[in-house]
């Protein structure tokens, strides 16, 4: 009985340590599409900016509107 007792909790101790490697794997893949998003605004940003400061005041004024 003892033997069984310690069998099941050997299996909900493996279980529970594939979880935590799951989500360690699963927060590392968010943080790097984290930076990868704040990359992509960073970038879209500065294009948008290059393009207001190139445009006549109309056209920014036209762009500026809808951000």
């Amino acid at each position: 009985m003892e033997a069984a007792y310690f069998l099941e909790k050997q299996k909900h101790d493996n279980t529970r340590m594939e979880v935590f490697v799951r989500l360690a794997k699963l927060e590392a893949a968010n943080a790097d599409l984290a930076k990868s998003l704040a990359t992509v605004q960073w970038n879209l940003e500065e294009e948008v900016n290059l393009f207001c400061s190139s445009s006549t005041p109309f056209e920014a004024a036209t762009v500026q509107k809808y951000l």
